[in-house]
């Protein structure tokens, strides 16, 4: 008996209940996995087509239908190989999303930005603001110091449910049009917020002298 026939009747006998559980089991699995990062980037609704719990699931349930990925039931149950196609997926569009990020900021470098645009700052450009303000030393652009400002960032924003959706746009997508665009919010609105958020981020790190 060829592979495919095989594998397509062992899917075709999962009664109906185990693949209830095995769904269930999935979702809280995917639910963990992006740890609710589905408004911006690449698990948003906007690039995949519908939400991302759904999106994962069939089409890890569609690739071993198709053939397009071998379930290895020697080794693994129905739901560990569901899993292991879905954690391959997701990091593979994530890397993907990163290359056309960074492919579409390399772009709008090289155009010429009216002075009247209002962006969202880039993870350097929050390094130099930092700097500017004196916080922390201008050459210190580690990643362990960009950690610790995101913390901040999340800390500032905890009372104000706008800055927090602010705070996880920035982390999803340097884009101001898709965040304006997703969060029905006009450039001088999220302007206004960037700098609530950035005088709340001085005034934390001076209260609390922060060393980065």
């Amino acid at each position: 008996m060829k592979r495919h026939q095989q594998i397509f009747e062992k899917l075709s006998s999962i009664p109906d209940h185990e693949w209830i559980e095995i769904i269930d089991k999935l979702t809280v699995h995917v639910n963990f996995k992006l740890k609710g990062r589905t408004i911006f980037g690449a698990h948003s609704e906007k690039k995949l087509g519908m939400k991302a719990i759904d999106f994962y699931i069939e089409d890890a349930i569609q690739k071993l239908y198709e053939h397009k990925w071998d379930w290895q039931f020697e080794k693994f149950t129905l739901l560990e190989q569901l899993i292991r196609i879905i954690d391959s997926t997701i990091s593979e569009n994530v890397r993907k999303y990163k290359v056309l990020q960074k492919e579409k900021e390399k772009a709008e470098a090289k155009a010429e930005i009216p002075k009247s645009v209002e962006f969202i700052p880039t993870e350097s450009e929050k390094i130099e603001w930092l700097a500017d303000k004196k916080l922390i030393p201008e050459e210190d652009n580690s990643e362990e110091t960009l950690n610790k400002f995101n913390k901040i960032l999340e800390i500032c924003s905890q009372d104000d449910s706008e800055l927090e959706i602010l705070v996880l746009a920035q982390q999803e997508t340097s884009d101001s049009d898709e965040i304006i665009k997703q969060c029905g919010w006009d450039k001088k609105k999220l302007y206004t917020l960037q700098r609530k958020l950035y005088r709340r981020v001085r005034k934390y790190a001076e209260l609390n002298n922060i060393n980065f």
